[in-house]
This record gives C-alpha cells, sequence and structure tokens, in this order.
C-alpha cells in the first residue's frame, strides 16, 4: 500500500484544495477527507497531509476554513432537504457498523455505560470534571472504526487488540463515574450470541475462599472496579488496592481485592463499610493470618454468636473476603451500599470507590436454581 510522503502530500494538498468564490460573493465548498485514502494512507496518521492542506488554505486568497455551523450562519440555506436516505460511502445500508450480534453487543454495552453517564449528570452527585472525562471516554467508544472491526465482513489479525481496546474506554468510564465495569464487556465482545445481548448483567458468582484465583470461571463473571481509574491528581499516584472484583450468590456478598501483598499486609486490614440497609462496619484483619473470620463493628469476633456466621477472608496472591447476608438483614431484592477500606496501623490509607458507593441488589431465592450453568 503506498504512503503518502514529502512531496506527495503537498501535492495532494494542492490537488484537494477549492477554487476560490468569485470577488464580492460567499460560497460553501465542503471538503470531507476519508480517514485514509483510495489505495494508500497518511504517513505519521495524517499530520504532515493535514498541515499541508491547511497551509496552503491559509495562503490561498479567498479562501478561509470553517465549521458547517460557521458555514450556515453567513451563507443561510436557500431550500430544506426533507429526506436523506439511509446509507453511507461503503453501502446503501448500514450493515458495517451495526446488525451482526457482535456490532449490537458492542452498541448496547455503549448505550448503557452511556446512560449512567447521563443520570451521573442529572444525580449532580459527581464532580462535574469526572463527568466530563468519563464522556470523553464514550466519544472515543463512539468512533466508527470500532463497530467496522466486528462482525465477520472485515477480518484483521487484529481484531481481539481493536476488542480489548474498546472495552477498555468502557471500562474507564464506568469507573470514572465510580461504577464497577460489568463483566460483560470484561470479556470479549466477539463470538456473542445472536439473543440476549441486551440484558442487565448479574454478577452471580461462588468462589471458594482459598486466597487465589481458583480457576478460570471462579470470578469470571464479577464485576471490577480498577482503582487506576479512580486516581486523582490529588491522591497517590500508586494504590496498594489495583481493583475489586464482586459478585455474590443468594447468601452471601463475595468480594476479591487485588494488588495489596508483602509489606503491605503489615499492620493492614480490609474495612467494609455498609450504609445500607443497616450501617455496620466490617473488617478483615490481613496481619493476624492468612485466614480467619471477620470482625464487625460494633462487636467484633468475639461477640459473634455461637453458631453465628460471621463471615470470612482468605491472604494469599489475592484477597478473598466472604460476607454473609444475613448479617446485614438483606434480604432478596435488597439494595446493599457499601465502600471497600485499606486501613494501615488503623488509619484509612484508600477507599474504593474515591466517591459515592457501591450499590448492590441481592438475588431472588431460586435464582441458582433458575440459572444454572454447567460452568
Amino acid at each position: 500500500m503506498p504512503v503518502l510522503s514529502g512531496r506527495n502530500e503537498d501535492r495532494a494538498a494542492r490537488d484537494r484544495l477549492p477554487r476560490p468564490a468569485p470577488v464580492g460573493s460567499d460560497r460553501i465548498c465542503l471538503r470531507s477527507l476519508a480517514a485514509r485514502p483510495s489505495g494508500g494512507s497518511y504517513a505519521e496518521d495524517g499530520k504532515p497531509f493535514l498541515d499541508a492542506l491547511y497551509g496552503r488554505i491559509s495562503a490561498e486568497r479567498g479562501i478561509e476554513a470553517v465549521t458547517v455551523e460557521e458555514a450556515l450562519a453567513r451563507v443561510p440555506p436557500s431550500e430544506t432537504l426533507p429526506h436523506v436516505p439511509v446509507g453511507s460511502w461503503i453501502a446503501a445500508d448500514l450493515s458495517v457498523w451495526v446488525g451482526h450480534a457482535e456490532k449490537n453487543r458492542a452498541w448496547a454495552a455503549l448505550r448503557r455505560v452511556r446512560e449512567r453517564d447521563q443520570m451521573a449528570g442529572s444525580d449532580g452527585g459527581l464532580p462535574e470534571d469526572r463527568i466530563a472525562q468519563a464522556f470523553e471516554e464514550i466519544l472515543v467508544a463512539e468512533a466508527s472504526d470500532w463497530f467496522w472491526w466486528y462482525g465477520d465482513d472485515h477480518q484483521s489479525a487484529h481484531k481481539d487488540e481493536f476488542d480489548a481496546l474498546f472495552r477498555s474506554h468502557l471500562i474507564r468510564a464506568y469507573n470514572l463515574l465510580g461504577l464497577p465495569a460489568p463483566a460483560t464487556i470484561r470479556r470479549s465482545l466477539r463470538g456473542a450470541p445472536a439473543e440476549g445481548i441486551d440484558g442487565e448483567h448479574i454478577p452471580h458468582i461462588a468462589p471458594t475462599m482459598d486466597g487465589r484465583d481458583t480457576h478460570f470461571y471462579e470470578w469470571r463473571n464479577a464485576e471490577l472496579f480498577d482503582a487506576a481509574s479512580d486516581q486523582g491528581a490529588d491522591h497517590r499516584s500508586v494504590s496498594s488496592m489495583r481493583g475489586v472484583l464482586f459478585g455474590l450468590n443468594e447468601a452471601n456478598l463475595f468480594l476479591r481485592v487485588d494488588g495489596v501483598s508483602g509489606k503491605d499486609l503489615e499492620n493492614s486490614s480490609i474495612l467494609l463499610r455498609f450504609t445500607l440497609p443497616r450501617p455496620l462496619e466490617a473488617r478483615a484483619p490481613l496481619a493476624k493470618g492468612p485466614r480467619g473470620a471477620l470482625e464487625w463493628i460494633p462487636g467484633g469476633a468475639a461477640k459473634t454468636a455461637e453458631g453465628e456466621d460471621a463471615g470470612e477472608y482468605a491472604v494469599g496472591t489475592v484477597i478473598e473476603i466472604r460476607v454473609p447476608l444475613a448479617r446485614l438483614v438483606a434480604s432478596a431484592g435488597t439494595v446493599i451500599h457499601w465502600r471497600v477500606v485499606l486501613e494501615q496501623s488503623g488509619e484509612a490509607v484508600e477507599v474504593i470507590p474515591r466517591l459515592g458507593e457501591f450499590a448492590t441488589p441481592t438475588l431472588p431465592s431460586d435464582f441458582s436454581a433458575q440459572n444454572w450453568s454447567a460452568t
């Protein structure tokens, strides 16, 4: 594939230069440029070509570069176009970007995070700059090239990389809004089923409490909150807690904390702060050993009645915690509001999420029976 560079780019800019309008008249010339020229490509992502083009426009008398809005303000339209047929530069429909199950699933995932961004803007609970940053991630994910590569109509050896990059923007948008990213976008959108692509994700899991990633499916369906997306300039640039995975079954809330290991475990604990359905705190005292019961505040593990389930934690390559829903008086359909705190020597040093709380609905009592899986 030839590359436009040097004199070729200058010649290409000259060829795309519109003719000046007659003196004393305004005329609109719409110049549309493809991201990749026919039969070739732009060197350095097109910057030298655009520099040459706008340089020539600026130097040419009788030509001025303006936006469409600016042009219409100076030369009002003389007639109204009643209808614009559906189509694109490549076909008389939109099948390149929508229709295939993979493409539809990507659009559905994008729509859901955009709705969360709109809700955050109307709620007023987050700083405007955080909402704006999340919206920038959404705008990047709306670029048409992502959807070009989903489906079976175009081939590339880098489809997995495009898929991962697209999903990374959605994950970061969720986390900037103080929300966990659902497992549906932590997994590849490729190979999506033809049906059921638009349902809300339910993080149903039942991991083994052993302090390690026991098997592939153990935390696969959990929701993820990536701490790196929640950092601010006024906070620690490197967090011990890299991320939190969580999910639940009918009887327990499960969470996994990644990144806290080695010296971080000394004099440290993980504190879970619940505000709804009842205000309670549960502490996993990591320095006391690799396994143990949760200590509830007020009270503590020693005050737990005989036979009552206090919950448990396990420390290894990861930290795994099980919280009995009965302790929270969280019946089916209850929404649990909570945060994760890393304590060192009794002081809170990190909080996830920094702004707001997780809001996790509990499951119906027969959820497992109605949604069983071989995995």
